[in-house]
C-alpha cells in the first residue's frame, strides 16, 4: 500500500470515528437538564484546579447560518434543530 493510500485510509476512518464521538456526546448532551448543567458549573468553579475555566460565551449569530450549515450537516442537524421556532 502506497503512504497516500494509507493516509487517506487513515483520514477516512480518523472522520468516521470523530463523527461517531460527536453523534455519542450530542446524545448524551441531550439527556442533561438545567439543573444538572447549573449544578455541574457551581462545582467547576469552586474546583481548586488552577487551570482557567474554559470561553462559555460563543455567540452564535442568525447572520452567520450559512457560515455554520455545513458544520451542521455533517453529524445530521440543521438550524432548526439548533433554534427551534
Amino acid at each position: 500500500m502506497s503512504l497516500v493510500a494509507y493516509f487517506r485510509r487513515t483520514v477516512v476512518e480518523l472522520r468516521a470515528a470523530q463523527t461517531e464521538s460527536d453523534r455519542r456526546l450530542l446524545r448524551f448532551c441531550e439527556t442533561l437538564s438545567e439543573d444538572h448543567l447549573a449544578r455541574e458549573i457551581v462545582l467547576a468553579q469552586c474546583s481548586p484546579a488552577r487551570a482557567c475555566p474554559p470561553q462559555l460565551d460563543d455567540f452564535l449569530l442568525a447572520s452567520d447560518a450559512s457560515v455554520r450549515a455545513a458544520d451542521l450537516e455533517a453529524p445530521g442537524f440543521c438550524e432548526a434543530d439548533i433554534w427551534p421556532a
